[in-house]
């Protein structure tokens, strides 16, 4: 579950919330005049961090996203080249 709160509440409640998050996996926006500012978010080890961060990367490309909905369409659609073809097309002998 997610909750806003003020930065000044955040300072004063830290303690609470790093128990909240380890214990509930709860996160937290914090705001400064009512603008979001920061995350507090539960641990989540290194490599799992820059896959969700990876993620987020193509999910926030606009043009790759609409990229990649027209390709699942064609591929849908049965237009597609496989691996094999490919290779023969251009000369690649693995």
């Amino acid at each position: 579950m997610t909750k806003t709160l003020t930065l000044k509440k955040a300072q004063e409640d830290l303690p609470i919330l790093i128990e909240n998050t380890k214990k509930n996996q709860d996160t937290y926006v914090i705001t400064v005049n009512g603008v979001p500012y920061a995350h507090i978010i539960p641990f989540i080890e290194q490599d799992d961090y820059t896959s969700e961060s990876e993620t987020n990367e193509i999910l926030a490309d606009k043009k790759l996203m609409k990229d990649i909905s027209e390709a699942e369409k064609e591929l849908e659609k049965g237009k597609y080249v496989d691996w094999e073809d490919l290779k023969k097309e251009l000369g690649i002998n693995v």
